[in-house]
């Protein structure tokens, strides 16, 4: 088996790039100000070889954390989630000595976007390279990481396992009355009567409700209809009454189908 990841710096690296931070800071103090990483940033992919010998190669590949196309910033910057898949994918479509893929998944969910680029990716990988691709549910594998596994041929879960969450959800915070308690007035030039919907400076008006139930429940028919594809057991009725957000252990997923 082998493993995609991608490459860090080595320990051996962090004196010499100490050494010549240290240089780097006397001569900023000289001559000005300068600026520096102080870590180099995370490296290209490569493949890892886990166990086994022989000629064919199963890639298991790892998703874990919040799912979304944002840059990982820190202490040692990681690109987003979606370029690393896609980079990690395009190579396995061009390795013919890959005969299998396990996606090892361990999110609680993220974007809406985020997860459908991510699943549209492996499926079509899946439908170009002709080989069978397995979701393994670590932790936790709920809403865009359920998503996610619909792309796969076959799901792996553990006991333990906390899954499901089938649904969209779309948060809003009215601190209109904090703001009155401070004696902070707040107003908003707009160009329509919509453009503001969901400030949090405001009280939401009914048909300003409607419309973004409108748009997470056009999301949500999405979510439904790829679970569909990928549980084909299951009948639209049966999806829609275990699709009510709730989460399930991997036992109960099982029964669930």
């Amino acid at each position: 088996m082998c493993r995609a990841e991608t490459v860090f710096p080595q320990p051996g690296k962090y004196h010499a790039i100490l050494v010549q931070l240290c240089l780097l800071a006397v001569i900023g103090l000289q001559t000005g100000c300068v600026t520096v990483n102080l870590i180099e940033p995370s490296g290209p992919v490569k493949e890892v070889q886990l166990s086994g010998t022989g000629d064919g190669k199963v890639l298991l590949l790892d998703l874990s954390g919040v799912i979304s196309s944002q840059d990982k910033e820190g202490l040692i910057p990681h690109p987003n989630m979606l370029a690393t898949f896609k980079e990690e994918l395009t190579r396995a479509s061009k390795d013919e000595k890959i005969k299998a893929v396990v996606v090892r998944i361990n999110s609680p969910g993220g974007t809406v976007t985020a997860s459908d680029i991510l699943y549209h990716e492996l499926r079509e990988f899946k439908v170009k390279k002709k080989i069978p691709v397995i979701a393994s549910m670590m932790d936790v594998a709920a809403s865009g990481g359920y998503y996610l596994a619909m792309a796969a041929d076959s799901i792996l879960v553990h006991p333990s396992t906390v899954t499901g969450s089938i649904g969209v959800i779309m948060l809003t915070v009215n601190a209109r009355g904090l703001l009155e308690k401070v004696g902070v007035e707040a107003s908003a030039i707009t160009s329509g009567p919509r453009k503001d919907m969901g400030s949090p400076f405001r009280v939401m008006t009914p048909e300003e409700r409607g419309i973004f139930q409108s748009v997470i429940d056009s999301f949500y028919q999405r979510f439904l209809a790829v679970v569909q594809e990928g549980r084909p057991n299951l009948s639209a009725e049966q999806i829609k009454k275990l699709a009510d957000g709730r989460i399930y252990s991997g036992d109960q997923a099982k029964a669930a189908g």
